[in-house]
């Protein structure tokens, strides 16, 4: 058998997926090899070296696509859609002979649309809250060719809700902003933990719309009875502490003041006095800050109680 005529003078022209908003890309001279995002049609155009009878495109998977030929017999035309990576060569039938496939090989590389970015950009991993409280979310949402919808996923034991934030009629590149939470439809218990994350969504219609997730985010519904068993053990540290404090200005020895008392002293009495006063205020502290979240306390005897409000 006679070898099949060559080919050469390759133009590749790139239709990309309407949902990337990308305009058709012409590539003269090519080399022939295709690169392009999942769903692009690409149309070949190209010279063989003989006049030929017929043309297709032989795909490595066995498929084969149908070329055109021009009236002088050497033009060749067609389209492939890049669906899957792999590999074509020109299959020939001369004008004197049987079909023949042309000696070289060029690649087909299906590029994948990657899922959009979202995650938060302010906050903590793990956030105490109030049953009807509020929760501001801040967060950032990117994709190369379009955010189209960002949701609120959270997860109750092994259920898992989805809340639609926002639809972008057309999509966007970026996003961001705040999302204030209102967590009183949760009918949230005292003590439950809930676990929450974001979804960002693009328009990939040829694939499937993909979707990106922000890190998984914790809340934690606040617990009167864990609050006052920490108030608790914070008590008995700040009495511990009180009464090394209380040693330490007893055991100064009389003829000079509390404050100058050696280092010798200090030692046996475990500490210096200015380390457990620091200690002290600590204490005393994380005691005030529990009580501004809304938790009531008592200090020897002394009731006091604060309020949680939300931001």
């Amino acid at each position: 058998n006679s070898p099949a005529p060559a080919v050469g003078d390759i133009c590749l022209t790139f239709q990309y997926p309407l949902y990337t908003g990308l305009r058709p890309r012409i590539v003269p001279g090519s080399t022939g090899h295709i690169a392009a995002i999942r769903g692009t049609e690409v149309e070949i155009a190209a010279e063989a070296s003989a006049p030929v009878r017929r043309a297709k495109l032989q795909l490595g998977n066995g498929q084969s696509v149908p070329l055109r030929v021009g009236d002088n017999g050497v033009a060749l035309a067609g389209r492939l859609v890049v669906i899957e990576s792999g590999s074509y060569r020109f299959r020939l039938t001369p004008q004197d002979g049987p079909p023949a496939l042309a000696e070289r090989t060029y690649s087909i590389t299906a590029e994948e649309d990657l899922p959009p970015e979202v995650r938060f950009t302010s906050g903590s991993e793990k956030t105490e809250v109030a049953e009807t409280g509020r929760l501001e979310l801040h967060y950032r949402a990117a994709d190369d060719f379009g955010v189209a919808k960002l949701r609120l996923v959270v997860r109750r034991g092994k259920d898992e809700t989805r809340t639609l934030l926002k639809r972008f009629e057309p999509a966007v590149e970026r996003h961001s902003g705040p999302y204030t939470w209102d967590l009183a439809p949760l009918n949230l218990r005292q003590g439950e933990r809930v676990v929450y994350w974001l979804e960002a969504e693009d328009e990939d219609s040829v694939s499937g719309p993909n979707v990106g997730r922000s890190q998984a985010r914790q809340l934690e519904v606040f617990s009167e009875r864990r609050k006052h068993k920490r108030l608790a053990e914070l008590q008995e540290q700040l009495r511990r502490v009180m009464v090394h404090l209380l040693a330490d200005q007893l055991l100064a020895p009389p003829d000079r003041p509390p404050c100058s008392t050696s280092v010798e002293r200090m030692l046996i009495a475990q500490g210096n006095i200015a380390e457990r006063r620091a200690t002290v205020l600590g204490l005393f502290e994380n005691a005030a800050d529990s009580v501004r979240r809304g938790v009531g306390c008592c200090f020897w005897g002394v009731e006091c109680y604060g309020h949680w409000v939300s931001p």
